[in-house]
């Protein structure tokens, strides 16, 4: 049956009203973003040439909610929220390595504190934070395609939203629908209620740790390797090994080359046009930094062994298994 063509004056008022609609749903966003989007994390990393940047979302007065991955491995934060340093100890009081969420305890309450969303239903509007360098704060408008595996599993998202780990994903009534996990994924905010119920009776009992003991207590710690070769611009290829490790610790450049990353065992491939490739497993030790030479011309001429990481006082700590 096909349907009944609407009059010019029904779809002019139709699409007023959709005008509207937009205005009203952009109002309410930038005002959202406007509160919210300012909460910045900067993370210090043993080997890193700068501060990693995260973000979060401030909700019930003194818990930041970002993702693990924002905090991962960091030896220590600084937030600024508004634009404004935020001062005292940041104290990790709960987090979910495998749901990839943390709930960071600030030194003082705030009233711009975020609401979570109760109810998130497919192909909403939703806005996520983009942050460049650091410090140039945009908003982008996308739409929740589906919550895969309900009740937990994530939001994916329409339109991608470049943006930075344990970013805010808003509703258009203000409400924290997500977590940025990725360009066009999110983590459920909903599903983060057990995680802030832990939150709050870690701080009650004053259960709280660094970020540092977080990282020690996962295998998370840095550690870095610098990697030479005898063959200028030679392929270098870190593939990580460990159970604890993550994919996008997965890299690649060329000689010399600085990599950091948790401890463990990395498969180091390095290559060059014309010779043959050389393969070797190296260990990262935490706060330490590896030196290897690899010798691809001297090898190729017949001389030379396995080259070997600079040996370094200690070896893998007791935690790391």
């Amino acid at each position: 049956m096909d349907t009944p063509a609407l009059s010019h004056e029904a779809l002019v008022d139709e699409l007023q009203r959709f005008w509207l609609h937009l205005q009203v749903e952009r109002r309410l966003a930038v005002r959202t973003l406007a509160m919210y989007r300012d909460a910045l994390v900067r993370l210090q990393r043993f080997g890193a040439a700068a501060p990693a940047c995260a973000a979060g979302a401030v909700t019930g007065g003194r818990l930041l909610l970002t993702s693990y991955a924002a905090i991962r491995g960091a030896d220590a934060l600084a937030m600024t929220i508004g634009g404004q340093p935020v001062t005292g100890d940041l104290k990790v009081a709960a987090y979910d390595a495998t749901s990839n969420l943390a709930v960071v305890l600030l030194p003082a309450a705030r009233a711009d504190s975020i609401a979570i969303a109760g109810q998130i239903v497919d192909r909403q509007a939703v806005w996520g934070v983009q942050l460049a360098q650091c410090r140039t704060l945009s908003d982008s408008r996308s739409a929740i395609d589906e919550w895969t595996q309900r009740p937990l599993g994530s939001l994916r998202l329409s339109d991608p939203i470049p943006s930075v780990a344990g970013a805010p994903v808003v509703d258009y009534l203000g409400r924290l629908a997500g977590i940025s996990s990725g360009a066009t994924t999110a983590i459920p905010a909903p599903t983060a209620a057990a995680l802030i119920d832990l939150a709050r009776r870690n701080v009650a009992a004053a259960q709280l740790m660094t970020v540092a003991e977080v990282a020690r207590r996962e295998n998370h710690v840095f550690g870095a390797v610098a990697v030479t070769a005898d063959v200028p611009n030679a392929t270098v290829k870190v593939t990580p090994l460990e159970r604890w490790h993550w994919a996008e610790l997965a890299t690649s450049g060329t000689a010399p080359f600085n990599f950091a990353g948790a401890v463990g065992r990395y498969r180091l491939e390095t290559s060059a046009p014309g010779l043959p490739s050389r393969t070797q497993e190296i260990t990262i030790l935490p706060g330490q930094t590896a030196r290897v030479a690899i010798p691809l011309r001297t090898v190729a001429a017949g001389g030379g062994g396995q080259p070997a990481a600079a040996a370094k006082k200690g070896g893998m700590p007791k935690w790391v298994w």
